[in-house]
């Protein structure tokens, strides 16, 4: 398992509107990812408690990103911070 792994290519999750419809002001979430040779993730697994705001929109922003190519298979660790910051 790698941490502080750095991605080459991100799309930030944004932040979910059923968690500022519910007045969740800010939430973790870590995840395990399965990244390809080619620095590719293939699988992503949350590793926090559930959390039905969060847990959606990091997996779907993680699958989208991408990591320097290490020539095998590797599992590394993300967290992911949000804040609902005033407009």
């Amino acid at each position: 398992m790698r941490r502080g792994i750095v991605p080459i290519e991100r799309e930030d999750p944004t932040y979910p509107r059923s968690a500022i419809k519910a007045g969740v002001e800010r939430g973790t979430v870590v995840a395990r990812v399965h990244i390809d040779e080619k620095g590719n993730v293939y699988e992503v697994n949350i590793v926090t408690p559930p959390n039905r705001h969060f847990d959606p929109v990091v997996v779907e922003a993680l699958k989208k990103w991408r990591f320097k190519p290490d020539g095998e298979k590797y599992v590394g660790e993300i967290e992911i911070n949000f804040t609902l910051k005033d407009s």
